[in-house]
């Protein structure tokens, strides 16, 4: 079970007092506070009732936050690969052929991944670019390498 858990702001949303919820579900009404701090040591039995009453599902009584961070987590990936995507397309135009240019995008996501992480800390961030910097000279390395080797 959850430490964390939506107990308290599901219960408010429905306008449902701790006594009230403790009454229907014939328990104390320091049991509810006790509930609203920590699910963990709850009995599922409990928590069913806990879930009928409320008209809800575990996860949004237990996960509902975790829930929230992995779709904005989803969204920002999903924004950050269209990014990707169109500054690679806007940026190598018809040099590459369509699956390199999706592996050169799909890199380029990871590393914006990277720097959304770390872009709030300036230290890191600083630290983060350095590295960047080396493995751009990496790459063009690579591709002096790779040009020479293929005439």
């Amino acid at each position: 079970m959850a430490k964390n858990n939506n107990l308290k702001q599901i219960r408010e949303s429905l306008n449902i007092t701790q006594h009230q919820l403790a009454k229907a579900l014939g328990v104390t009404k320091q049991t509810i506070i006790n509930y609203q701090k920590d699910l963990s040591n709850v009995s599922s039995s409990s928590i069913e009732s806990l879930c009928k009453y409320l008209n809800t599902t575990y996860q949004e009584l237990v996960a509902n936050k975790e829930i929230e961070k992995i779709k904005n987590d989803r969204e920002q990936d999903g924004q950050n690969l269209k990014e990707a995507i169109k500054i690679v397309e806007s940026f190598l135009g018809d040099k590459f052929t369509k699956d390199d240019q999706l592996e050169i995008a799909t890199e380029l996501f990871y590393l914006l991944r990277q720097f959304n992480t770390v872009k709030e800390n300036d230290n890191e961030a600083k630290e983060f670019l350095k590295e960047l910097k080396n493995k751009y000279f990496a790459g063009l390395a690579a591709k002096c390498l790779l040009d020479q080797k293929e005439k």
